[in-house]
């Protein structure tokens, strides 16, 4: 057997075997009946695909991301709930009788997932033809200069967003626990829309900043970072920036470990094959053990870490993506689709309430209002939005495309790799932060990542009109499935 197979059997006999094993056979099974054999039908299958990402040790990181949300959140989680009846304390009144729709409807988005995937074209990369040393040295310089020349305002702004923001909450509220800071945030800036985009553009577009002038050294001086003075006191203020505002102390685990993935990506963790494999090992490893140790700073009182994976999943209000597709239904049933209503709020998320008192609020929390739970910080997986837009029918065209799409940018990552150059900003975070757009709600997540790619757009290196650098070639489509 090759060294692919020997991996692919190894961590395909943990994730599709053992961890269901561990996570499912263990607690006194409940009276909610056999729909979480379906959900460990959906993590043996979601397992089996990681296995075979991992044996690749290809780049496919939206892929994995996507897999990897399947598998935990719902798979595994949810089967755990399910056969002892612990659902997510948050998410009381979820009667067994809608249990089967659930199941049925996390399993056709899935499906469609899948049939996205099968359907998209990998289109023909556009080549360029082989440059002089000198060329090449000269058109990376000179685009590098004009994007640097774009990152000084881009940082400006942040330090000063930061400052404003540091002034209004204290100090205090971003070196204790998450409930502090929240609690402070919330009595400083009342307005959620307001204090959402002051806390993004916070640290963002510093986190972009240290992407564009890492990459900038690296295409413009090969493999050796030589930084002026200049460049130095951008890094250090940017990681400054980072500390205070996004630090893993009083920052969400999701959105802190986005930002932390995006650093391995940019030094080089997915640089070639051995490197691939073993981060995306790591990754799996970190999301059943460093996530919930970092539970810990999430309260004042200090957080419970779990020592088993039944003790985890069951009851946890942090698994509750399965029990909130199963209100959408159930909201669904009562009171109709919402159509284009949530949508239109993610689209429209900048605009504050002030002016439009009626925008739709988090689909989380319209969900918890909806079943009338005290406690509306809840998520919204994928599955709801796409189900209350429209219900089955908009699941699984919702999720064709976003097989499509993953697809196509997998593509993307898959060839940066195969010749050596960094990945985009925006493909070094967005696959991980997928993970908070799956787990949504959208309309809450939907601030950071159009604030990471407006500042992603504004400092894209230029292209230099080089004669030679512009010529292409034709070359054959390189298919990565």
């Amino acid at each position: 057997m090759t060294a692919n197979g020997l991996v692919r059997a190894a961590v395909a006999a943990a994730l599709m075997f053992v961890i269901p094993f561990i996570t499912v056979g263990s607690g006194t099974e409940g009276r909610r009946g056999s729909v979480w054999i379906l959900c460990v039908v959906i993590a043996v299958w979601s397992g089996w695909r990681l296995s075979g990402l991992l044996a690749a040790a290809e780049p496919r990181l939206y892929q994995f991301m996507f897999w990897l949300f399947c598998y935990i959140f719902m798979g595994i989680a949810p089967a755990a709930q399910l056969r002892t009846d612990l659902m997510p304390a948050t998410t009381p009144g979820v009667l067994a009788g809608g249990d089967l729709a659930a199941g049925l409807v996390a399993a056709a988005g899935i499906l469609a997932f899948e049939l996205g995937v099968l359907t998209e074209r990998v289109r023909p990369t556009r080549r360029v033809a082989p440059a002089s040393v000198n060329d090449q040295a000269a058109a990376a310089s000179s685009s590098s200069l004009r994007m640097l020349s774009r990152v000084v305002p881009l940082l400006a702004f942040t330090t000063a967003a930061a400052l404003y923001f540091v002034r209004k909450a204290g100090l205090r509220a971003f070196f204790g626990s998450r409930e502090l800071r929240t609690q402070l945030i919330d009595t400083a800036i009342p307005d959620p829309t307001f204090a959402a985009i002051l806390a993004t553009i916070s640290w963002v577009p510093a986190l972009v900043v240290i992407h564009r002038i890492v990459n900038a050294a690296r295409l413009s001086d090969g493999r050796r970072s030589k930084l002026s003075g200049g460049q130095w006191l951008a890094l250090a203020l940017s990681a400054a920036l980072i500390t205070v505002v996004n630090n893993p102390l009083s920052s969400a685990r999701y959105v802190f470990g986005a930002m932390a993935l995006s650093l391995v990506v940019l030094f080089g963790g997915f640089r070639n094959r051995r490197r691939t494999r073993w981060t995306m090992l790591g990754l799996l490893v970190a999301l059943f053990v460093l996530f919930p140790v970092a539970d810990v700073f999430r309260r004042e009182s200090g957080g419970s870490i779990s020592i088993s994976l039944a003790d985890e999943y069951q009851g946890n209000a942090d698994y509750d993506a399965f029990a909130q597709l199963h209100n959408a239904i159930t909201i669904v049933d009562a009171h109709g689709y919402t159509f284009a209503r949530q949508p239109l709020g993610v689209a429209l998320f900048w605009v504050p309430r002030s002016v439009w008192p009626d925008k739709p609020i988090d689909t989380g929390i319209y969900i918890a209002e909806q079943r009338g739970y005290r406690f509306t910080n809840l998520s919204a997986p994928l599955w709801a939005e796409f189900y209350l837009a429209g219900g089955a029918v908009v699941v699984v065209a919702g999720f064709v495309l976003v097989g499509r799409w993953l697809t196509r940018a997998d593509s993307r990552l898959v060839d940066a790799a195969e010749r050596d150059v960094p990945f985009t900003v925006v493909g070094a975070f967005v696959p991980f932060y997928l993970l908070i757009l799956l787990r949504g709600s959208l309309l809450q997540a939907t601030a950071l990542i159009a604030v990471f790619v407006m500042s992603a757009r504004f400092t894209r290196p230029v292209r230099v009109a080089s004669a030679q650098l512009r010529r292409t070639v034709s070359g054959r489509p390189h298919d990565h499935r």
